[in-house]
């Protein structure tokens, strides 16, 4: 996800965070347990094809 879509979601009091592939029992058990990496505009994609 590229650092403009991550502003324009923050603006609107989204946070976005990277979740490596798996069931979404996995990842929402993550998320619960503070594990997932936010995506910032700093460390979000610069260029197609980064990850």
């Amino acid at each position: 996800m590229g650092a403009r879509a991550v502003q324009r979601l923050n603006e609107g009091g989204i946070k976005v965070y990277r979740a490596i592939p798996g069931t979404v029992e996995a990842i929402v058990s993550q998320y619960i347990q503070g594990s997932l990496e936010e995506i910032s505009v700093h460390n979000a994609c610069s260029h197609h094809g980064c990850h």
